[in-house]
């Protein structure tokens, strides 16, 4: 990968205690700053974002390709929208917000950033009467030149309009949201199979609870749908999950249409997590048991029983070897 950084900003945006620090774009920046930069371009294409599309609410900036000596002003503008956004969501951390003008293969293109600092412990030399003393302390203002599962970024082709994302959903009040994405580009973009997984696992969540349905009959069903389908429809969910609750099912196929899943997805269970492939249940004894999703609808393995009493009954069956882990 050739590059050639033209110029870049670096803004402080520190939540946490309410305060924000606007970088302004630069061509004159040390070779610590061009490391930098260049090991963020290669690590933002190396962690495969997905394509991102502009939408009737997407900044006219992102359109108008004449426009990118102006880039300043679109940078100052993000920022401060940025903050905010992060202020009112309650994301209370401090990161570096960066933009990065260059030039890839003799593609133009910009990468916006937000790199979430981490702490670390230093090490300082203290005079003293005596000699040298050493103190250990705390900053929490490291940044990487990587990028980390907390960071955001979005690689824009300014000449052809082309943007490629990466972002992780946060929960905010209960709801699960692609911050820039949905609120800060407005941009479509497709979701993976933890993000489609996390949105619909959050809407079973909070309608089993507002229906007055156990999350112990609803999360499994949930679970053993998604093992066994190549698309993801939200008719067909609905009714896995809510089979005797039609009520229930209009709510969770408008809440999957909010977070843009009302048209057939594809979907491979095997991309999810391991704790998103399995179903982990601890009774109240403390006895845990792991059954894969795949096998929830096996009746000739296991079958899981809700009694009137309330109490649940699970039963194992053609167990063929037990072994001790």
């Amino acid at each position: 990968m050739e590059l050639y950084i033209e110029q870049m900003a670096c803004s402080l945006l520190d939540t946490s205690s309410g305060m924000m620090h606007q970088g302004k774009l630069k061509d004159d920046f040390n070779e610590l700053d061009h490391k930098t930069a260049e090991s963020l371009i290669k690590k933002a294409f190396g962690a495969h974002p997905k394509d991102a599309f502009l939408t009737e609410k997407s900044p006219v900036w992102l359109r108008r390709q004449q426009d990118i000596e102006d880039l300043e002003v679109y940078y100052q503008e993000l920022t401060k929208a940025w903050y905010d956004m992060k202020m009112k969501a309650g994301l209370h951390e401090v990161s570096a917000f960066l933009c990065i003008q260059y030039q890839r293969d003799n593609m133009d293109e910009v990468l916006f950033v937000d790199n979430v600092l981490s702490e670390a412990m230093v090490v300082q030399a203290v005079p003293t009467p005596s000699g040298m003393d050493y103190q250990t302390m705390k900053i929490n203002s490291v940044m990487t030149s990587s990028i980390s599962k907390k960071d955001r970024f979005l690689i824009w082709q300014w000449r052809n309009e082309n943007l490629r994302l990466k972002e992780d959903p946060a929960q905010i009040e209960g709801e699960v949201l692609h911050l820039w994405s949905e609120k800060l580009f407005h941009l479509k973009a497709e979701k993976t199979e933890k993000e489609i997984y996390q949105v619909i696992e959050q809407a079973v969540k909070d309608i089993s609870f507002n229906h007055g349905i156990p999350q112990e009959e609803t999360l499994p069903e949930l679970k053993a749908v998604l093992s066994d389908v190549e698309k993801v429809t939200p008719e067909a969910v609905a009714h896995a999950v809510f089979e005797h609750r039609p009520d229930a099912q209009v709510v969770l196929k408008a809440r999957m249409a909010d977070h843009g899943i009302s048209e057939p997805v594809s979907f491979d269970s095997s991309r999810l997590a391991k704790k998103d492939r399995t179903l982990k249940m601890i009774t109240d004894a403390g006895i845990e048991i792991i059954v894969p999703s795949s096998l929830l609808k096996r009746t000739d393995l296991i079958e899981i029983t809700t009694h009137d009493d309330g109490t649940s009954s699970i039963e194992l069956h053609n167990i063929g070897q037990l072994k001790n882990k």
